[in-house]
């Protein structure tokens, strides 16, 4: 287990709780924008980033689905 500072993008919790978190605050966007742009981010950063790294990098990717 990634301890809880960390994004795991194998760990359909922390994938569902922000899809979840991201919906709530962006109700714009559909669950499956928002899984798109999660599943971008974990192309794109390799490894394990940090939560808040993840975070910004998943409302960056948001910001242009549907544009």
């Amino acid at each position: 287990m990634i301890p809880d500072l960390f994004f795991d993008c194998e760990d359909l919790t922390q994938i569902n709780s922000l899809v979840k978190e991201l919906w709530e605050k962006h109700p714009q966007y559909t669950e499956t924008d928002i899984r798109r742009a999660i599943k971008d981010c974990c192309d794109k950063l390799k490894g394990t980033p940090t939560k808040e790294e993840f975070f910004e990098c998943v409302s960056g990717s948001i910001r242009w689905i549907n544009m």
